[in-house]
């Protein structure tokens, strides 16, 4: 189950950095419009891995709805409070949408592994 987290884990961070460099750049130097995608995916992409990094490093922790509860109330206390501190950054509505979905994404995600998991371990014992 460890190295399942560990390339979920890896898949995210490569994603998210695709996302969030080369993907982001084109997008806004070409001026596309892209349904607002380069705009959210930092915030959607966030919660996979701090998800799956907490769920690799922490193994015996079972409960994922905590975990992925913590870190959106953390994104959102982030978007709200934080962002006001500083400059060069703006409170977007958008972005807590993002946190939201991804994070109830991240749940089912996390519950179909540890789901088949549970079922790989019940399948030894009988």
């Amino acid at each position: 189950m460890k190295k399942n987290y560990l390339s979920l884990f890896l898949l995210s961070i490569l994603i998210f950095v695709l996302f969030r460099f080369p993907y982001r750049t084109f997008i806004y130097s070409e001026g596309i419009f892209d349904f607002y995608v380069a705009d959210t995916s930092p915030n959607f992409l966030s919660v996979f891995v701090y998800v799956f990094y907490h769920k690799w490093r922490f193994a015996n922790h079972r409960s994922s709805i905590f975990l992925i509860l913590s870190i959106l109330l953390g994104l959102i206390f982030y978007e709200i409070v934080f962002q006001r501190f500083i400059s060069i950054q703006t409170f977007d509505f958008k972005d807590l949408i993002a946190s939201f979905l991804g994070s109830v994404i991240c749940f089912f995600v996390c519950l179909k592994f540890e789901n088949r998991k549970f079922k790989d371990e019940v399948h030894l014992w009988k």
